[in-house]
């Protein structure tokens, strides 16, 4: 049989930022993580004058770039190279929280999140459907309970923290998860996604559509709700990402 040749991915990552004179810098980005469903073949780390370590922490792994001193605008780079694993699916068997504690709430915030709940539980069936339901409602404009949770403001990042408050709420384990898609050209925006475990497998979720399953072409790169860098003896700071 003809051997199928996987296209290589190359993900290269610009920070810049300008360092505040005769202080200790110290850049932190999240890298993507060792296991996906794409082979790593190759990460590079380049950076003048700078040592650099790479952290695995729970869910993240994170490079931290150190100099004792530096002067004026900085640049650091990092490059990843990536295949699509041949045909074999990424194990669906990960481990993950099974139960999520619920927030203590008050006040219209309780009364708005139990009255979010009800129709939510009776229109699903299941933790997968339970999540689509979840963002409907908080996606319709017209729902006063949603309003009052959302303060108004419908942008990403406020209906991500009700998705999870609301989650939570029912004790399903949610987060965010940041992701970037292999296509080439300019610069791209990590999208946000969330992702919640059924025991199984994560399922994960476009916050803005409803969307379900992450598409075949993005590649998970962090969680949680911090920015993918920040800088100590630094300002500035700005982190270009494009994949070819």
């Amino acid at each position: 049989s003809a051997e199928t040749t996987e296209p290589v991915w190359v993900i290269d990552t610009k920070i810049s930022f300008q360092a505040r004179s005769n202080s200790p810098v110290k850049v932190q980005m999240y890298l993507p993580p060792s296991w996906s469903k794409f082979i790593t073949l190759d990460e590079s780390f380049v950076a003048r004058n700078y040592g650099v370590n790479v952290d695995q922490m729970e869910h993240n792994r994170r490079a931290v770039w150190s100099a004792r001193r530096a002067e004026g605008s900085q640049q650091m780079f990092y490059r990843l190279m990536l295949t699509q694993r041949s045909n074999a699916r990424f194990s669906g068997e990960e481990p993950g929280p099974q139960f999520s504690e619920s927030p203590k709430l008050e006040g219209a915030e309780k009364v708005a999140v139990e009255a979010l709940l009800k129709p939510i539980r009776e229109h699903s069936a299941d933790i997968e459907t339970f999540i689509r339901e979840a963002i409907k409602l908080l996606n319709d404009t017209d729902n006063d309970n949603a309003r009052l949770l959302l303060r108004n403001d419908y942008s990403e990042r406020s209906r991500t923290r009700v998705l999870e408050l609301l989650l939570a709420s029912a004790h399903i384990p949610v987060e965010q998860v940041h992701t970037l898609r292999l296509i080439s050209g300019s610069s791209q925006t990590p999208e946000l996604w969330v992702r919640s475990y059924n025991g199984q497998r994560w399922l994960y979720f476009n916050p803005a559509t409803g969307e379900e399953g992450l598409p075949e072409d993005r590649i998970v790169w962090w969680t949680g709700s911090d920015p993918i860098a920040k800088v100590e003896g630094g300002y500035r700071l700005d982190v270009e990402i494009s994949a070819n």
